[in-house]
Protein backbone atom coordinates (compact mmCIF):
# COMPACT_ATOMS: atom_id res chain seq x y z
CA UNK A 1 0.00 0.00 0.00
CA UNK A 2 0.81 3.59 -1.16
CA UNK A 3 1.81 6.25 1.58
CA UNK A 4 -0.15 9.33 0.76
CA UNK A 5 1.62 12.11 -0.79
CA UNK A 6 2.61 14.07 1.91
CA UNK A 7 1.65 17.72 1.95
CA UNK A 8 4.14 20.54 2.23
CA UNK A 9 4.36 22.27 6.08
CA UNK A 10 2.97 25.70 6.54
CA UNK A 11 5.87 28.23 6.82
CA UNK A 12 5.78 28.75 10.68
CA UNK A 13 5.53 32.18 10.65
CA UNK A 14 1.80 31.61 8.33
CA UNK A 15 0.68 29.27 11.08
CA UNK A 16 1.89 31.46 14.04
CA UNK A 17 0.43 34.40 12.62
CA UNK A 18 -3.09 32.85 11.89
CA UNK A 19 -3.27 31.03 15.43
CA UNK A 20 -2.23 34.16 17.32
CA UNK A 21 -5.42 35.73 15.22
CA UNK A 22 -7.12 32.88 15.87
CA UNK A 23 -7.08 33.19 19.81
CA UNK A 24 -7.08 37.14 19.58
CA UNK A 25 -10.71 36.52 17.87
CA UNK A 26 -11.44 34.00 20.53
CA UNK A 27 -10.65 35.87 23.25
CA UNK A 28 -11.60 33.09 25.74
CA UNK A 29 -10.31 34.93 28.40
CA UNK A 30 -13.35 37.34 28.39
CA UNK A 31 -15.28 33.80 29.40
CA UNK A 32 -12.68 33.75 32.55
CA UNK A 33 -10.38 30.98 30.90
CA UNK A 34 -7.63 33.19 31.33
CA UNK A 35 -5.20 30.39 31.72
CA UNK A 36 -6.59 28.42 28.81
CA UNK A 37 -5.64 32.03 26.48
CA UNK A 38 -2.21 32.58 28.23
CA UNK A 39 -1.54 28.29 27.29
CA UNK A 40 -2.56 28.55 23.67
CA UNK A 41 -0.63 32.11 23.43
CA UNK A 42 2.43 30.51 24.69
CA UNK A 43 1.91 26.75 23.11
CA UNK A 44 1.91 28.45 19.35
CA UNK A 45 5.23 30.64 20.40
CA UNK A 46 6.61 27.73 21.11
CA UNK A 47 5.79 25.86 18.16
CA UNK A 48 6.78 28.78 16.11
CA UNK A 49 10.09 28.94 17.33
CA UNK A 50 10.76 24.55 17.16
CA UNK A 51 9.52 25.20 13.58
CA UNK A 52 11.78 28.30 13.03
CA UNK A 53 14.57 27.74 14.49
CA UNK A 54 14.55 23.77 15.09
CA UNK A 55 15.24 24.02 18.79
CA UNK A 56 12.72 21.79 21.18
CA UNK A 57 11.21 25.01 22.95
CA UNK A 58 7.86 22.74 23.93
CA UNK A 59 10.14 20.43 25.87
CA UNK A 60 11.92 23.50 27.71
CA UNK A 61 11.18 25.80 30.74
CA UNK A 62 11.03 29.43 30.00
CA UNK A 63 14.49 29.63 31.82
CA UNK A 64 15.82 26.74 29.86
CA UNK A 65 14.89 29.23 26.73
CA UNK A 66 16.02 31.91 28.51
CA UNK A 67 19.73 30.47 28.67
CA UNK A 68 19.49 28.57 25.13
CA UNK A 69 18.71 31.82 23.01
CA UNK A 70 22.64 33.04 22.82
CA UNK A 71 22.47 30.72 20.70
CA UNK A 72 20.26 31.82 18.00
CA UNK A 73 20.46 34.92 15.99
CA UNK A 74 17.48 37.18 17.42
CA UNK A 75 18.33 40.40 18.11
CA UNK A 76 17.79 42.21 21.70
CA UNK A 77 14.75 43.48 21.47
CA UNK A 78 13.10 40.25 19.68
CA UNK A 79 14.45 38.42 23.46
CA UNK A 80 13.00 40.31 25.21
CA UNK A 81 9.63 40.26 23.66
CA UNK A 82 9.60 36.44 23.43
CA UNK A 83 10.70 36.57 27.06
CA UNK A 84 8.39 38.45 28.57
CA UNK A 85 5.06 36.93 26.37
CA UNK A 86 6.72 33.74 28.20
CA UNK A 87 7.23 34.86 31.55
CA UNK A 88 3.59 36.44 31.68
CA UNK A 89 2.24 33.09 30.10
CA UNK A 90 4.31 31.35 33.09
CA UNK A 91 2.81 33.74 36.24
CA UNK A 92 -1.24 33.02 34.72
CA UNK A 93 -0.06 29.05 34.01
CA UNK A 94 1.63 28.14 37.44
CA UNK A 95 1.15 31.66 39.60
CA UNK A 96 -2.50 31.67 38.84
CA UNK A 97 -2.04 35.18 38.71
CA UNK A 98 -4.39 37.55 37.38
CA UNK A 99 -3.22 39.92 34.66
CA UNK A 100 -5.83 43.22 33.63
CA UNK A 101 -7.73 42.73 30.22
CA UNK A 102 -4.49 44.70 28.37
CA UNK A 103 -2.05 42.31 29.27
CA UNK A 104 -4.26 39.48 27.64
CA UNK A 105 -4.07 41.82 24.15
CA UNK A 106 -0.40 42.63 25.23
CA UNK A 107 0.53 39.30 24.62
CA UNK A 108 -0.98 38.53 21.07
CA UNK A 109 0.56 41.90 20.06
CA UNK A 110 4.19 40.86 21.42
CA UNK A 111 3.77 37.66 19.84
CA UNK A 112 2.59 39.06 16.42
CA UNK A 113 5.56 41.58 16.58
CA UNK A 114 8.27 38.42 17.61
CA UNK A 115 6.84 36.35 14.66
CA UNK A 116 6.87 39.37 11.99
CA UNK A 117 10.34 40.26 13.22
CA UNK A 118 11.96 36.72 13.19
CA UNK A 119 10.16 35.71 9.74
CA UNK A 120 12.69 34.85 7.18
CA UNK A 121 12.31 37.62 4.17
CA UNK A 122 11.98 35.58 0.79
CA UNK A 123 15.06 36.20 -1.11
CA UNK A 124 14.12 38.23 -4.30
CA UNK A 125 12.73 40.51 -2.00
CA UNK A 126 12.37 44.40 -2.89
CA UNK A 127 13.52 46.43 -0.42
Amino acid sequence: MQAPPSTPLEPAHILALRELNRIEKEAVWKQGRIKAHHAAVSEVMRTYFERRYNYPAMERSTDELRSGLVHFPIRTHEKELILELLDLTDLVKFAKWSPQAADHQRIIEQGIRFVEATTIAPENSEG
